[in-house]
C-alpha cells in the first residue's frame, strides 16, 4: 500500500469480520475485484469469494485498479483504490492508504458499525 493506515478492530472471529468487511467493500465499490493475498485467487463478486480459511484479502476498486496495481505497484495515482483486509485469531485489521480519503474513513466506520450490529459474536467490546 502507499504508506498505510492500520485500523485494528478487536474481534473473536476474524472470519466473521472478514465477511462483513467484504460485504461493506462491495457496498462502496460494486465492481470491486477481490484477491486472496496468499494464493492470488481472484473474485469478481462477494458470492464468488469463498472465505473458508482465507485470512488476507486485497480489495481493488474495480478491474482497472487491480490491473494498474499489478503493473505499477504502490504509486500515488492509485491512492485509495485498494483496501487490505487481514483476519487473525486476535482481531481484524483494515489497512488503507496513509492519507485515507473520506470514502475510506467512512468505509472503516461502516465496518465497525456492522460488526457491532451484526457481528456481536465476533466483536470484542473494548471500554
Amino acid at each position: 500500500m502507499i504508506g498505510g493506515t492500520d485500523f485494528v478492530i478487536p474481534a473473536t472471529s476474524g472470519e466473521t469480520a472478514l465477511d462483513l468487511a467484504l460485504r461493506c467493500a462491495f457496498g462502496i465499490w460494486p465492481n470491486a475485484i477481490v484477491e486472496d493475498a496468499e494464493t492470488g485467487d481472484t473474485f469478481h463478486s462477494y458470492y464468488e469469494a469463498c472465505l473458508n480459511g482465507r485470512r488476507e484479502l486485497l480489495v481493488y476498486k474495480d478491474e482497472g485498479a487491480a490491473k494498474r496495481w499489478d503493473e505499477m505497484g504502490a504509486v500515488d495515482e492509485l491512492s485509495n483504490t485498494m483496501i487490505q483486509l487481514f483476519a487473525s485469531d486476535r482481531g481484524f485489521t483494515i489497512i488503507v492508504d496513509s492519507s485515507p480519503s473520506e470514502e475510506m474513513l467512512s468505509y472503516v466506520k461502516t465496518v465497525r458499525n456492522a460488526l457491532r450490529t451484526f457481528g456481536s459474536k465476533a466483536l470484542v467490546e473494548t471500554a
